[in-house]
């Protein structure tokens, strides 16, 4: 049955200290009971990385697993990439940081 199946949301951030909280919040607020959260910071400038970080900590336990990483700046392709490569399952949704 698929609502037993574990889903990925993936989510590229660059620069979105002003949506990120909005868009991570959209991913709390789903029904969905089975949910990874992977994020990778793609070498933000603002004020992004600390947004994340204080909004994990106090909804993590609403994931199955949560995967975050903050690095230098490579390209959307390569972090799209590295998602891929950090979800654990094998159903996959992507949402912008600023959607």
């Amino acid at each position: 049955m698929f609502f037993s199946k574990l889903v990925t949301v993936m989510i590229p951030a660059y620069n979105h200290e002003k949506y990120i909280e909005s868009c991570l919040q959209s991913v709390v607020n789903q029904t969905y009971p089975k949910l990874e959260l992977v994020i990778v910071n793609d070498g933000s400038s603002d004020n992004t990385h600390n947004k994340i970080i204080d909004f994990i900590a106090c909804r993590e336990k609403r994931f199955k697993r949560v995967a975050y990483i903050n690095r230098d700046h490579k390209g959307i392709g390569d972090t799209l990439n590295e998602l891929i490569d950090l979800a654990k399952s094998e159903y996959l949704f992507q949402i912008a940081s600023d959607d």
